[in-house]
Protein backbone atom coordinates (compact mmCIF):
# COMPACT_ATOMS: atom_id res chain seq x y z
CA UNK A 1 0.00 0.00 0.00
CA UNK A 2 2.74 2.45 0.97
CA UNK A 3 4.73 1.73 -2.21
CA UNK A 4 1.66 2.32 -4.38
CA UNK A 5 1.05 5.62 -2.63
CA UNK A 6 4.68 6.57 -3.17
CA UNK A 7 4.45 5.86 -6.90
CA UNK A 8 1.23 7.88 -7.08
CA UNK A 9 2.87 10.69 -5.11
CA UNK A 10 5.88 10.85 -7.43
CA UNK A 11 3.69 10.73 -10.55
CA UNK A 12 1.33 13.49 -9.43
CA UNK A 13 4.23 15.62 -8.20
CA UNK A 14 6.03 15.29 -11.55
CA UNK A 15 2.85 16.07 -13.47
CA UNK A 16 2.36 19.10 -11.23
CA UNK A 17 5.86 20.36 -12.02
CA UNK A 18 5.17 20.11 -15.76
CA UNK A 19 1.69 21.63 -15.78
CA UNK A 20 2.69 24.35 -13.33
CA UNK A 21 5.61 25.36 -15.55
CA UNK A 22 3.28 25.56 -18.54
CA UNK A 23 0.84 27.73 -16.57
CA UNK A 24 3.65 30.13 -15.65
CA UNK A 25 5.11 30.42 -19.16
CA UNK A 26 2.00 30.84 -21.32
CA UNK A 27 -0.17 33.93 -21.69
CA UNK A 28 -2.34 34.42 -18.60
CA UNK A 29 -6.12 34.14 -18.83
CA UNK A 30 -8.58 31.67 -20.36
CA UNK A 31 -7.22 28.90 -22.54
CA UNK A 32 -3.92 27.13 -21.98
CA UNK A 33 -3.12 28.96 -18.73
CA UNK A 34 -6.48 28.13 -17.16
CA UNK A 35 -6.39 24.51 -18.35
CA UNK A 36 -2.81 23.85 -17.21
CA UNK A 37 -3.62 25.64 -13.95
CA UNK A 38 -6.51 23.26 -13.30
CA UNK A 39 -4.29 20.25 -13.97
CA UNK A 40 -1.62 21.73 -11.69
CA UNK A 41 -4.17 22.24 -8.92
CA UNK A 42 -5.50 18.69 -9.17
CA UNK A 43 -1.99 17.23 -9.33
CA UNK A 44 -0.73 19.14 -6.31
CA UNK A 45 -3.87 18.36 -4.30
CA UNK A 46 -3.43 14.65 -5.03
CA UNK A 47 0.31 14.83 -4.36
CA UNK A 48 -0.13 16.60 -1.02
CA UNK A 49 -2.95 14.32 0.13
CA UNK A 50 -0.91 11.23 -0.69
CA UNK A 51 1.98 12.76 1.27
CA UNK A 52 -0.31 13.28 4.26
CA UNK A 53 -1.42 9.65 4.19
CA UNK A 54 2.15 8.36 3.89
CA UNK A 55 3.31 10.60 6.74
CA UNK A 56 0.57 9.18 8.94
CA UNK A 57 1.37 5.60 7.92
CA UNK A 58 5.09 6.10 8.68
CA UNK A 59 4.78 9.07 10.99
CA UNK A 60 6.98 12.01 10.04
CA UNK A 61 6.05 15.30 11.74
CA UNK A 62 8.34 17.36 9.52
CA UNK A 63 6.95 16.16 6.18
CA UNK A 64 3.40 16.21 7.54
CA UNK A 65 3.74 19.90 8.37
CA UNK A 66 5.22 20.65 4.92
CA UNK A 67 2.35 18.83 3.20
CA UNK A 68 -0.23 20.82 5.18
CA UNK A 69 1.64 24.04 4.40
CA UNK A 70 1.50 23.18 0.69
CA UNK A 71 -2.24 22.49 0.88
CA UNK A 72 -2.76 25.84 2.62
CA UNK A 73 -1.07 27.70 -0.22
CA UNK A 74 -2.91 25.67 -2.86
CA UNK A 75 -6.37 26.31 -1.46
CA UNK A 76 -5.55 30.00 -0.97
CA UNK A 77 -4.47 30.31 -4.59
CA UNK A 78 -7.60 28.59 -5.88
CA UNK A 79 -9.90 30.55 -3.57
CA UNK A 80 -8.29 33.83 -4.61
CA UNK A 81 -8.95 33.37 -8.32
CA UNK A 82 -12.56 32.44 -7.54
CA UNK A 83 -12.99 35.65 -5.52
CA UNK A 84 -11.37 37.67 -8.29
CA UNK A 85 -13.97 36.39 -10.75
CA UNK A 86 -16.85 37.02 -8.34
CA UNK A 87 -19.26 39.51 -9.91
CA UNK A 88 -21.23 40.28 -6.76
CA UNK A 89 -20.39 41.95 -3.46
CA UNK A 90 -19.37 39.35 -0.93
CA UNK A 91 -17.89 38.92 2.51
CA UNK A 92 -15.67 36.32 4.22
CA UNK A 93 -17.19 32.87 4.67
CA UNK A 94 -16.22 29.69 6.49
CA UNK A 95 -14.08 28.82 3.44
CA UNK A 96 -11.93 31.85 4.25
CA UNK A 97 -11.75 31.45 8.02
CA UNK A 98 -11.31 27.68 8.32
CA UNK A 99 -7.85 27.58 6.67
CA UNK A 100 -6.73 30.28 9.11
CA UNK A 101 -8.07 28.27 12.06
CA UNK A 102 -5.95 25.34 10.87
CA UNK A 103 -3.02 27.45 9.72
CA UNK A 104 -2.23 29.22 12.98
CA UNK A 105 -1.93 26.05 15.10
CA UNK A 106 0.16 24.50 12.33
CA UNK A 107 2.44 27.54 12.31
CA UNK A 108 2.75 27.39 16.10
CA UNK A 109 3.97 23.80 15.73
CA UNK A 110 6.34 24.65 12.86
CA UNK A 111 7.97 27.39 14.93
CA UNK A 112 7.59 26.02 18.45
CA UNK A 113 8.64 22.41 17.90
CA UNK A 114 12.01 23.24 16.30
CA UNK A 115 12.76 25.62 19.16
CA UNK A 116 11.96 22.82 21.61
CA UNK A 117 14.20 20.41 19.68
CA UNK A 118 16.95 23.03 19.64
CA UNK A 119 16.77 23.33 23.42
CA UNK A 120 16.79 19.55 23.75
CA UNK A 121 19.53 19.26 21.09
CA UNK A 122 17.53 16.78 19.06
CA UNK A 123 17.25 16.28 15.30
CA UNK A 124 18.87 17.94 12.30
CA UNK A 125 15.87 19.39 10.42
CA UNK A 126 14.72 21.82 13.09
CA UNK A 127 16.06 24.93 11.33
CA UNK A 128 14.37 24.00 8.05
CA UNK A 129 10.97 23.63 9.68
CA UNK A 130 11.49 26.89 11.57
CA UNK A 131 12.32 28.60 8.26
CA UNK A 132 9.06 27.45 6.67
CA UNK A 133 7.16 28.23 9.86
CA UNK A 134 8.12 31.90 9.65
CA UNK A 135 7.20 32.00 5.96
CA UNK A 136 3.78 30.62 6.77
CA UNK A 137 3.36 33.07 9.64
CA UNK A 138 3.95 35.97 7.24
CA UNK A 139 1.41 34.49 4.82
CA UNK A 140 -1.18 34.08 7.58
CA UNK A 141 -0.75 37.67 8.78
CA UNK A 142 -1.13 38.94 5.21
CA UNK A 143 -4.23 36.80 4.72
CA UNK A 144 -5.84 38.06 7.93
CA UNK A 145 -5.24 41.66 6.88
CA UNK A 146 -6.66 40.99 3.42
CA UNK A 147 -9.75 39.18 4.67
CA UNK A 148 -10.50 41.94 7.17
CA UNK A 149 -10.10 44.64 4.51
CA UNK A 150 -13.58 45.78 3.50
CA UNK A 151 -12.52 47.01 0.06
CA UNK A 152 -11.08 43.59 -0.77
CA UNK A 153 -14.59 42.16 -1.04
CA UNK A 154 -15.69 44.45 -3.83
CA UNK A 155 -16.21 42.64 -7.16
CA UNK A 156 -13.04 42.11 -9.17
CA UNK A 157 -10.59 43.51 -6.62
CA UNK A 158 -7.11 42.85 -8.02
CA UNK A 159 -5.69 42.17 -4.56
CA UNK A 160 -6.98 38.62 -5.04
CA UNK A 161 -4.91 38.33 -8.21
CA UNK A 162 -1.80 39.28 -6.24
CA UNK A 163 -2.63 36.61 -3.67
CA UNK A 164 -3.34 34.06 -6.40
CA UNK A 165 0.08 34.63 -7.97
CA UNK A 166 1.86 34.44 -4.61
CA UNK A 167 0.10 31.31 -3.38
CA UNK A 168 0.20 29.31 -6.60
CA UNK A 169 3.82 30.32 -7.01
CA UNK A 170 4.48 29.14 -3.46
CA UNK A 171 2.81 25.82 -4.24
CA UNK A 172 5.05 25.37 -7.27
CA UNK A 173 8.10 26.17 -5.13
CA UNK A 174 7.01 23.40 -2.75
CA UNK A 175 6.81 20.93 -5.63
CA UNK A 176 10.20 21.98 -7.00
CA UNK A 177 11.76 21.81 -3.54
CA UNK A 178 10.61 18.21 -3.12
CA UNK A 179 12.14 17.39 -6.50
CA UNK A 180 15.39 19.19 -5.68
CA UNK A 181 15.83 17.58 -2.27
CA UNK A 182 15.46 14.10 -3.77
CA UNK A 183 17.41 14.58 -6.98
CA UNK A 184 20.00 17.35 -6.56
CA UNK A 185 22.98 16.80 -4.29
CA UNK A 186 24.64 20.20 -3.84
CA UNK A 187 26.03 21.26 -0.48
CA UNK A 188 24.22 20.55 2.80
CA UNK A 189 20.68 19.16 2.70
CA UNK A 190 19.19 22.29 4.27
CA UNK A 191 20.39 24.31 1.26
CA UNK A 192 18.14 22.39 -1.13
CA UNK A 193 15.23 22.84 1.28
CA UNK A 194 15.64 26.61 1.61
CA UNK A 195 17.24 27.85 -1.62
CA UNK A 196 14.20 27.27 -3.90
CA UNK A 197 12.02 29.32 -1.53
CA UNK A 198 14.49 32.22 -1.47
CA UNK A 199 14.97 32.31 -5.25
CA UNK A 200 11.32 31.55 -6.00
CA UNK A 201 10.05 34.27 -3.66
CA UNK A 202 12.24 36.84 -5.39
CA UNK A 203 10.90 35.76 -8.80
CA UNK A 204 7.31 35.95 -7.56
CA UNK A 205 7.84 39.46 -6.20
CA UNK A 206 9.45 40.47 -9.48
CA UNK A 207 6.44 39.19 -11.41
CA UNK A 208 4.02 41.03 -9.14
CA UNK A 209 6.07 44.23 -9.40
CA UNK A 210 5.83 44.15 -13.19
CA UNK A 211 2.05 43.88 -12.89
CA UNK A 212 1.71 46.58 -10.20
CA UNK A 213 -0.16 49.08 -12.42
CA UNK A 214 -2.61 46.35 -13.43
CA UNK A 215 -3.11 45.12 -9.87
CA UNK A 216 -4.53 48.37 -8.56
CA UNK A 217 -8.21 48.10 -7.66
Amino acid sequence: MYQLLLIFHVFTGTFGLITGLVAMLVRKGPGTHAMSGRYFTMSMAACSMSALIMCLMHFNAFLLAIALFTLYMLQAGVRSIALLKNKQLSSPTVRDYLPLMIGFPLTAFMIGYPIYRQVMQQGSWKNVLLFFGFIMLVMLIQDVRLIRKTDAWKPGNKLWLRRHISMMGGTYIAAFTAFAVNNIQIGPVWLMWMLPSVVGSLLIQQSISKLTPKLKS
